[in-house]
């Protein structure tokens, strides 16, 4: 080939191997979504726990649709057990090759989060636990603390002159973390006594209705794991009880308030407060507003998810920890104002408003200052 073919072939040689190098290109900039897996009971007791989950972030996938682009979430229903949670979290991490996990529950929690600074993985966990985030590198809370939950409590109370306290407490590391925590925060002349402490699988508890009866206490704890609740409301009402009674976070389960037939009105608990558009948007979706308080919690750490993804979709490791860490306040949002904390005693947690509902009917209601 002479040098003037030459010289005229060169244009199309090189337009030819521009083209080719193109679809490498473009192919490059695609970086794959995340993958987040997700720990939570979607079947089981403890169902309308992790179904809130579950329905919350996909809210948030479909009100975002650039998280639905760069997020992909791998759901693993484990039941209320901490041994299938363990092998569910090492599914995620192992198998399905997941970039962080969020963990719902105390008792999932505190065995997953120490595994998860040996393996190295990012977790966002829904757990009040005071100790599950404490000197974590990997670990990060999207959930308030015990502690706050108790102090909202016990001030209740103290409003309502209601200072001795009657205790019952399931066999359960959430249950028993509430106990301690209502201890650690009672307000001065306040008073809890423990009556009786009965295995998860117990649902007779006339004999311990009868000897609260007969007490001087004026306000009963019911910290009862679910499907126990309901039976001890409906045998209290057949005894004819009428103490004013609190809870935790479990009597947010409107199955539970269901099946006590009218037997829970009136209780009060401490949850996350939650927005009137968020719960009937909810409601509207999904027949229910069953656990609100957790669902509007997995939303905002979806929502926050994607704010992070937005700036950078290649963090990893505890840089991903750290990019939650850099969030500013939320001002408008389903649960908020929040914004992040990082205290001694509980580590980094995202602290959101706490209120006291009241049980009505088949459902539930925010308590209005005061009232």
């Amino acid at each position: 080939m002479d040098l003037s073919m030459l010289m005229r072939l060169m244009p199309l040689y090189l337009f030819t191997v521009l083209l080719a190098l193109v679809p490498c290109r473009a192919q490059s900039d695609e970086r794959p979504p995340l993958r987040v897996g997700v720990i939570a009971p979607l079947t089981g007791v403890a169902a309308d726990f992790g179904q809130a989950v579950r329905n919350s972030i996909q809210l948030a996938l479909e009100d975002n649709q650039e998280l639905a682009k760069r997020a992909t979430f791998i759901f693993e229903d484990v039941p209320y057990d901490a041994k299938q949670a363990v092998s569910a979290f090492q599914n995620l991490v192992r198998a399905k090759k997941v970039d962080l996990v969020f963990i719902w529950g105390v008792i999932f929690c505190n065995p997953l989060a120490p595994l998860a600074e040996v393996m190295r993985i990012p977790v966002v966990i829904q757990c009040v636990h005071p100790e599950a985030a404490r000197d974590q590198r990997f670990v990060i809370r999207f959930i308030n603390v015990s502690d706050q939950y108790a102090s909202v409590t016990t001030r209740y109370l103290k409003q309502q002159r209601l200072d001795r306290i009657a205790a019952l407490v399931a066999d359960s590391a959430y249950t028993e973390e509430i106990l301690a925590s209502l201890q650690r925060n009672l307000q001065p002349g306040q008073t809890r006594h423990v009556v009786d402490r009965f295995n998860q699988s117990t649902m007779d508890f006339r004999a311990v209705i009868s000897k609260i009866k007969r007490s001087d206490a004026q306000v009963t704890a019911v910290l009862l794991s679910s499907g126990q609740i309901a039976a001890y409301y409906r045998q209290r009402r057949e005894q004819h009880d009428s103490k004013p009674t609190f809870g935790a976070n479990t009597h947010g389960s409107i199955s539970e308030i269901k099946a006590a037939a009218g037997s829970m009105d009136g209780a009060v608990f401490a949850a996350n407060k939650v927005s009137e558009d968020f719960i009937n948007r909810h409601t509207k979706r999904f027949g229910h507003a069953s656990q609100i308080g957790f669902g509007a919690l997995a939303y905002e750490f979806a929502q926050s998810l994607g704010r992070i993804l937005l700036q950078n979709t290649q963090l990893s490791g505890d840089r991903l920890i750290s990019a939650f860490e850099q969030l500013p306040r939320q001002e408008r949002s389903v649960a908020g104002p929040y914004q992040l904390r990082n205290e001694a005693a509980y580590g980094r947690f995202f602290d959101f408003p706490v209120v006291m509902q009241r049980i009505e009917g088949e459902g539930f209601r925010a308590l209005e200052p005061g009232e």
